[in-house]
């Protein structure tokens, strides 16, 4: 009776996950896939912005789902605020970070996955990188406890890790509450950045669902500060076949740049998604029966 209440919860939340695209999925994700992402997104501060993002995946044949090239392309961080339409950034061109690299899938059963990559920002300016990620899942009782850990190295940050713990508590057979603590330090980080959310997710037959979120970001340096606080609410339906989706969303932040003060904004994406439907990338049974292990 525990195990099959243990494998309802892994199910459960790895549907919410593989439905929302959560990091947990989207960071093991080992099939062919094409991602595309656009949309707006308008702030109190920044005004109306785009919202850009495009990345695939690749499945190396003869390899069992070893090897996977990636891909990606998204608005880089630093030019966020340069690249409103309508808002504080002027007519400053959009600029991208572009990324590529090489994934081996090391080992992955049911309760864990170990990986390493290796690779490459292109543009604006070529910056190695190399990270091995590992995580299990371990129920406990009515909970889901999922830790996973990064230890990389990238040439702007040197070396670093990340701590990433999950508790998923489940509400009903279609919602889970998620309670999220992350850890960030590298040689070059503000301290120990931290960012930790509690989130609400539920799914309506497979084809739509939403989520609510509160969470703060902070760093210890050069004092301990709270960066930001943020509460986020996010509506995501399937509305063409099962490749293209809809996504609304609205947000309140609090940031510490702006003395705290409430930064409204909403947003509304659409996405292409040829490859990573949104039932599970694999259930239990199936990776039971097709694990990736040496």
């Amino acid at each position: 009776m525990h195990g099959s209440a243990s494998a309802a919860l892994i199910d459960l939340s790895t549907r919410i996950d593989t439905f929302f695209v959560d990091p947990n999925i989207d960071e093991t994700f080992n099939r062919t896939r094409l991602r595309l992402r656009g949309g707006v997104d308008y702030s109190k501060s920044d005004g109306l912005s785009f919202l850009p993002r495009l990345s695939l995946n690749f499945d190396l044949p003869r390899t069992r789902r070893r090897f996977n090239l990636f891909f990606t392309r998204d608005q880089a961080e630093e030019e966020e605020k340069a690249s409103t339409i309508l808002g504080t950034g002027g007519e400053d061109e959009l600029k991208f970070n572009l990324r590529s690299g090489l994934r081996y899938i090391i080992s992955q059963s049911p309760s864990h996955n170990l990986q390493w990559s290796i690779g490459s920002k292109l543009v604006p300016e070529v910056e190695p990188f190399t990270e091995l990620r590992g995580n299990l899942i371990i129920p406990l009782d009515n909970w889901l406890f999922r830790p996973t850990q990064f230890l990389f190295w990238r040439e702007n940050e040197k070396f670093g890790e990340t701590t990433r713990l999950d508790f998923d508590y489940p509400v009903g057979k279609t919602a889970r509450v998620r309670w999220r603590f992350e850890g960030t330090f590298s040689q070059s980080s503000d301290g120990f950045n931290t960012l930790v959310e509690t989130s609400y997710a539920r799914q309506f037959k497979m084809q739509r669902g939403f989520q609510m979120a509160l969470r703060t970001q902070s760093r210890t340096r050069p004092d301990h500060d709270v960066v930001v606080y943020q509460a986020t609410i996010d509506w995501r339906q399937l509305i063409y076949q099962d490749w293209l989706f809809f996504e609304a969303g609205t947000r309140l932040s609090f940031p510490e740049d702006d003395d705290y003060k409430v930064d409204p904004a909403v947003s509304v994406v659409l996405e292409v998604n040829f490859g990573n439907f949104s039932r599970p990338q694999a259930s239990e049974r199936q990776r039971q029966a097709d694990p990736v292990a040496p």
